[in-house]
């Protein structure tokens, strides 16, 4: 039911029941990933990502705002999520762009825009990436 469409509901109960199950998944992922065993500073690093996902957010300019050295930095990030900075930032940003596909009628390059992208073609191959679609194939297969 979280895959529909927005504009597939009839009724107020329909669209309020998958808003309560859809808000219900995201603070079960939220509190996961807070409740790991993460330093502060990786915590500060994902905090900052999901707050500013529509600029572009680089490994040395996180390490530089935490005030650590950017190896230092990648080490812990990598130790304690498992993903590089950089794949993480792009694993939220492909999430969020998945959603608007489903909850939008945004175009691609709108999207793409949104989330700090300047090169949509940039944006279509990490979305096909992480997804195994490209973006308009994602939107038809809801």
């Amino acid at each position: 039911m979280h895959q529909r469409s927005i504009r597939e509901f009839e009724t107020l109960d329909q669209l309020m029941e998958w808003l309560e199950g859809f808000l219900k998944e995201k603070v079960l992922m939220l509190s996961s990933m807070w409740k790991q065993n993460v330093r502060k500073e990786v915590a500060e690093a994902k905090r900052y990502v999901m707050n500013h996902i529509g600029e572009k957010v680089g490994m040395e300019e996180m390490a530089n705002r935490l005030g650590l050295n950017p190896t230092h930095f990648s080490r812990l990030f990598k130790l304690d999520t498992g993903l590089t900075f950089i794949e993480f930032v792009t694993r939220i940003k492909m999430e969020r762009a998945q959603d608007l596909l489903n909850q939008s009628n945004l175009t691609i390059v709108d999207i793409a825009e949104q989330l700090g992208y300047d090169n949509a073609s940039y944006f279509i191959k990490l979305f096909r990436n992480f997804s195994g679609m490209t973006p308009a194939e994602f939107r038809k297969s809801i």
